[in-house]
């Protein structure tokens, strides 16, 4: 995507291997340590709380991956149920702005939406914050002509600049779309946040983030017309569990 330098991970962990490693290890961890320590007394009592703990962590990080998941889905969905109607024209991207700009205000949890055609036409949705989006289009004749719309409330400006040549039509993410030809998640990868993504997310480099993928046909002739995607990444899960509030009960 055009806000961010991505590095395909290595590896390939499934959504459930990175949340154990991240979120329930170092629970595990430390019940292992409650339990030397309360090897006389308690011990009964004091496993049963971890594993209420470790419970309830796991269940609230379950539903706010659903819900993130759930978000990506329907912002796709959206995307081609208004290319069907012909609210949206999908060789013409750069009149995109209010579609997707109403999107950053309807979806409080997209983070990316985007759009690319078989031309080579780009245009992404950056959400940073409440009150501030950006909004980047790259045509496929000059792909190295970057404009980005910057939205802070009701302040709109317009930057046009040169960049690194894109062509999404190249991107991993595209080819398994169309290989596929039907909707698809990635394998997780490395995300570096830059400008006022870091901000928001705690001055953190880098993330891991997941792309749900939708592909577009044309409904009378069905030749593939373009690719709809939606990110969702840990920086987001992070948000909610800075605010989890677990109580012994669960």
């Amino acid at each position: 995507m055009a806000g961010v330098v991505r590095k395909r991970v290595l590896k390939k962990p499934t959504l459930l291997q990175i949340l154990v490693v991240i979120f329930i290890l170092p629970l595990t961890g430390a019940a292992v340590l409650v339990e030397y320590l309360s090897w006389r007394n308690e011990r009964q009592a004091i496993e049963q709380l971890v594993e209420q703990l470790q419970a309830a962590v796991g269940n609230r990080i379950e539903a706010q991956v659903e819900a993130l998941t759930a978000t990506a889905k329907q912002a796709t969905t959206r995307i081609l149920r208004a290319l069907d109607r012909g609210d949206l024209e999908p060789l013409a991207l750069s009149d995109w702005e209010s579609y997707l700009y109403d999107q950053s205000l309807f979806a409080e949890d997209i983070t990316f939406l985007y759009f690319a055609n078989t031309l080579g036409d780009y245009v992404e949705l950056h959400r940073q914050s409440d009150a501030v989006s950006q909004i980047t289009f790259r045509s496929g004749r000059q792909s190295d002509l970057l404009t980005r719309i910057e939205r802070i409330g009701d302040n709109r400006r317009e930057i046009q600049q040169l960049a690194d040549a894109y062509d999404p039509r190249v991107r991993p993410w595209y080819k398994l779309s169309v290989e596929t030809g039907q909707p698809v998640w990635t394998d997780p990868y490395e995300v570096f946040l830059t400008g006022s993504s870091r901000s928001r997310y705690g001055q953190l480099p880098k993330t891991i983030a997941f792309s749900f993928l939708q592909p577009y046909y044309d409904p009378i002739e069905n030749n593939l017309l373009g690719i709809a995607g939606s990110d969702f990444t840990l920086s987001d899960l992070n948000e909610f569990l800075r605010a989890l509030s677990i109580s012994q009960s669960g």
